[in-house]
C-alpha cells in the first residue's frame, strides 16, 4: 500500500444459519473482526457469530445489489472502520456458509476484491461447506 491510510477489510460472508455461527467464529477469529454487520432479515445469525466472536452485532441496510466496490453501503463501512476488519452478512454469491465469501479491501489507492478464505473447507470435512 503506498498511501498512509490503514485499509479497511469488508469480509462479505453469504448468509449462513444460526446453528454454523460456531465454527465460523473460529474460522474468522484470526482475523480479528471489530464488528458483524447485517441487514435486519440475518441479525439473528450475525449475532450469534458476533457473540462467539466478542463482538458487537451491528444492523445495517445491506442491499446487494449495493455491493459493488466504491457502492455507498460498502463506502460508509469502510470509513468508519480504517484499520478494522469488519464482517458483513448479506447474499453475496447467492450460496450460503463460506462458500461465495469475499473479502473487499479498501484504501487510499482504491478497491480491491479477492476470495475468503482460499480453499475453505468445513470442520472435519473435505468439501467446501455450506449452510442449507
Amino acid at each position: 500500500m503506498s498511501d498512509l491510510q490503514c485499509a479497511a477489510r469488508l469480509l462479505l460472508l453469504p448468509s449462513f444459519s444460526a446453528e454454523d455461527a460456531g465454527w465460523l467464529a473460529g474460522m474468522l477469529r484470526p482475523e480479528r473482526v471489530a464488528s458483524v454487520y447485517a441487514a435486519p432479515p440475518r441479525l439473528r445469525a450475525a449475532g450469534q457469530l458476533a457473540a462467539q466472536l466478542g463482538v458487537p452485532a451491528r444492523s445495517v441496510a445491506v442491499d446487494t445489489a449495493d455491493l459493488a466496490p466504491g457502492s455507498g453501503a460498502l463506502v460508509d463501512l469502510a470509513d468508519r472502520h480504517r484499520g478494522e476488519t469488519v464482517v458483513v452478512v448479506t447474499d453475496v454469491g447467492g450460496s450460503a456458509g463460506v462458500a461465495g465469501a469475499r473479502v473487499v479491501l479498501v484504501d487510499g489507492d482504491g478497491w480491491s476484491v479477492r476470495s475468503w478464505p482460499q480453499n475453505s473447507r468445513a470442520p472435519g470435512s473435505s468439501t467446501p461447506r455450506s449452510a442449507s
